[in-house]
């Protein structure tokens, strides 16, 4: 839970991509920045920033790095699919 608090709380793509590959993760579901920031900041003991990565995955999907490619979207969440080598 930490970890993915971290993530989502990420100030910059390198972070979250090491987060990523250090957990194999194959597949990231982004939904409501807000709440997730909301959500993350008492695991991380500090507020989750407005340049976090959780609302670029949330707002701007098209702007994510190349380790995420968008699969999949609705109106309430994202789907991404990590490519970890």
């Amino acid at each position: 839970m930490v970890e993915s608090a971290k993530f989502f709380g990420a100030l910059n793509a390198e972070e979250a991509a090491q987060i990523s590959k250090r957990h194999n993760v194959t597949w990231v579901i982004a939904y409501d920045a807000d709440r997730l920031a909301r959500n993350s900041a008492p695991i991380l003991e500090h507020p989750v920033s407005p340049n976090a990565f959780c609302y670029l995955l949330d707002r701007r999907p098209s702007e994510v790095p190349p380790f995420l490619r968008l699969m999949a979207q609705t109106g309430r969440f994202k789907l991404f699919r990590a490519l970890n080598p």
